[in-house]
């Protein structure tokens, strides 16, 4: 399942780092005990609440 990314469209949209000094990413990996049922268009908050006492 894949959701809205930061460009605003479904789906992965790879790396796009600013010009100029370095930039780091920092991904989150979470390892939950149930499947969560979300749509295509799921806020990141909306998956929060739902992932919430189910790590």
């Amino acid at each position: 399942m894949q959701g809205v990314n930061d460009f605003g469209r479904i789906g992965y949209g790879g790396p796009c780092p600013p010009p100029g000094k370095p930039h780091r990413y920092i991904f989150k990996l979470y390892a939950l005990d149930t499947r969560l049922e979300l749509g295509p268009a799921t806020s990141l908050e909306d998956v929060l609440k739902l992932m919430s006492g189910h790590f």
